[in-house]
């Protein structure tokens, strides 16, 4: 019983990851060219890594789905934009596979910070009542002020 709930576990926490990277790519207008991903402050985007690599990683896991590496691999290999980057069209589709895990808690974490910020915000315009506003952008019993 506890093998299944753990694999009904593992299933859902890939959903979430779909839906989190489908979230990310949505918000860009073209996310194969401007795709930007927060790597943190003090957390480099690795060394072999570069920007381009990352995004291809994470608009084609969105593309593909989540857990199929060996057609990420495949979509690497053939993929024109890296046609000289003999380095990264040489990894494994285990070594992809970390990689888009990494990049996947980072879209994650910043998912999860911007929906914290948006619901306290509205939570804060509910409770201030900012909601009620004139069109001149102040609240409807506020006095003018005098110059």
């Amino acid at each position: 019983m506890r093998r299944i709930e753990q694999g009904e576990a593992k299933i859902q926490r890939r959903i979430e990851i779909a839906n989190k990277l489908s979230k990310k790519v949505a918000s860009f207008k073209n996310p194969w060219v401007t795709l930007r991903i927060d790597y943190g402050h003090g957390a480099g985007r690795g060394r072999q890594y570069s920007e381009e690599n990352d995004r291809f990683l994470v608009c084609m896991t969105n593309q593909i789905g989540y857990d199929r590496w060996d057609e990420l691999r495949e979509e690497v290999r053939a993929s024109w934009l890296f046609r000289f980057d003999w380095w990264f069209r040489t990894r494994t589709a285990l070594e992809l596979q970390r990689r888009v895990e990494f990049l996947s808690k980072l879209v994650e974490k910043e998912i999860d910070e911007q929906e914290a910020t948006d619901e306290a915000e509205s939570r804060k315009r509910r409770q201030s009542g900012a909601g009620r506003q004139t069109p001149s952008g102040r609240p409807p019993n506020a006095k003018r002020q005098r110059r």
